[in-house]
């Protein structure tokens, strides 16, 4: 790979290749259009995997996962479909990463709404110009057991909802081993591990973990 003295002498010189006859680089434009093409053809590929088989009573699982960009305050989703296909080989595939599309609304509903939105080109095909779509016991669908996931309105209203338990144990994880912060007659209270007299050398350990990679940090020596 071709190093650069500076940003200007790389422009300069992927400006000076990319007007060359056989060019090193590739354009923006060029990477984007191959990459889409490549996505398309993915997608493509995906499809025919899936409605096989749907078409042969399979299922298939779906992780659906909602976050909010906290810059910006925009709500994103993304789903990741798994499936064992007749061949006993297993298929792991993000089908979307996309804007959340019920803009701020994140009721049980417009979860639903969006989750349709985002998988609709894996669970439904064409037979004889007619729109067919996979049973709703062949979809299963795997999330975190927030309310609004668990509405009656929301997807268990259609599929099969499966709990996700890492989600569950890495809550309960987070809750025990952080500390947390409580008020007493209105005065905030120091940060303190609630269940520290439990378990004193665990707590102590964490403190003391902390406190070591702060110093490496501070001096350096992780570098």
């Amino acid at each position: 790979m071709e190093c650069f003295e500076s940003l200007d002498d790389a422009k300069k010189k992927i400006s000076t290749d990319l007007s060359s006859k056989n060019p090193q680089y590739q354009s923006r434009q060029t990477i984007k259009r191959r990459t889409m093409d490549h996505s398309e053809k993915g997608i493509v590929t995906l499809q025919g995997i899936t409605h096989n088989h749907f078409q042969d009573n399979g299922r298939a699982s779906f992780s659906t996962y909602i976050w909010t960009d906290d810059a910006t305050q925009t709500a994103y989703s993304a789903n990741t479909m798994h499936l064992i296909d007749v061949n006993f080989i297993m298929h792991t595939r993000v089908v979307s990463c996309d804007e959340f599309s019920e803009g701020t609304s994140h009721t049980a509903a417009a979860i639903h709404h969006n989750f349709l939105n985002s998988v609709r080109l894996f669970i439904t095909w064409k037979e004889e110009n007619v729109t067919v779509q996979a049973a709703d016991w062949q979809v299963v669908v795997k999330s975190d057991a927030a309310g609004n996931n668990r509405g009656a309105e929301g997807m268990s209203s259609q599929f099969e909802l499966d709990l996700c338990y890492c989600h569950r144990i890495s809550i309960v994880i987070n809750y025990v081993l952080r500390k947390q912060t409580r008020q007493v007659d209105s005065v905030k209270q120091a940060p303190v591990y609630l269940f520290y007299n439990e378990s004193p050398f665990v707590y102590d350990t964490i403190d003391a973990s902390k406190e070591l990679v702060t110093y490496m940090k501070q001096t350096k020596l992780n570098k």
